[in-house]
């Protein structure tokens, strides 16, 4: 049987929320987050803090960590990314907080199931939290279970931002891609509800999109503002 391609252009700002129920060497390891003791996290501001990340677990990012970026980080030219948390038995169960900052020319070739940023997050046990993070112009190709953000979610991921392209190369044996997530899981444990929101790219998508990092901070207002219940307001008396 031929594979077949699926190729995703990813133009538009996508909210997903599961409530619970220079190039980069094959040997390079990065540099660990600072660990934050007064607020329990680990902080991410640099290139190398990210590509620390990358592929297995490693001593001072433990997978049920709760990390947050504070600052946004070009990827652009990095090449060899493998998804954080690629193996599904050791996925992720910790919190990655974006607080409204950006990746940018995110590239992932991964010839395996699992393709993303991260590749399993949560399990039928433990929950998992993305949130709050934008990857603009990214790349991810895998064999199965292609998502931008997560190959497999079992977990929440809200209000994030993805623009690029996505390819699942092997579509034989339901196998799975989104812009988001490649597969969303339910867990046994829980009760779960999804809900997604498409926002037309003829407003503030587009608009952040062509202003890209400096401008995702900026309307991060606009964007929560946007997902809010539309108040209908009287109109005012013409003045006497």
């Amino acid at each position: 049987m031929k594979k077949r391609i699926l190729s995703l252009a990813i133009s538009a700002a996508l909210v997903l929320t599961m409530l619970p129920a220079g190039a980069l060497a094959a040997g390079d390891k990065g540099t660990p987050p600072v660990y934050n003791k007064a607020t329990g996290c680990y902080e991410i501001s640099t290139l190398d803090q990210l590509l620390y990340l990358s592929g297995s677990w490693k001593d001072g990012a433990p997978r049920d960590g709760h990390y947050v970026l504070t600052a946004d980080i070009d990827m652009s030219g990095v090449k060899g990314f493998k998804p954080i948390a690629s193996k599904k038995d050791k996925g992720f169960i910790g919190t990655f907080d974006g607080q409204f900052h950006a990746i940018k020319g995110l590239r992932v070739e991964y010839e395996k199931k699992y393709a993303g940023l991260f590749g399993y997050v949560g399990n039928q046990d433990d929950q998992a939290y993305i949130k709050d993070v934008a990857l603009l112009d990214c790349y991810v190709t895998g064999q199965q279970n292609v998502g931008a953000l997560a190959g497999v979610n079992y977990g929440t991921i809200t209000g994030c931002v993805v623009t690029g392209e996505v390819k699942c190369l092997d579509l034989s044996n339901s196998h799975t891609a989104g812009g988001i997530c490649g597969k969303l899981k339910r867990a046994k444990a829980r009760s779960s509800v999804m809900l997604r929101t498409a926002i037309s790219t003829q407003t503030f998508p587009l608009r952040m999109m062509r202003a890209a990092l400096p401008a995702f901070r900026t309307a991060a207002a606009i964007w929560h503002a946007a997902l809010q219940p539309v108040r209908s307001i009287p109109p005012q008396r013409a003045a006497r």
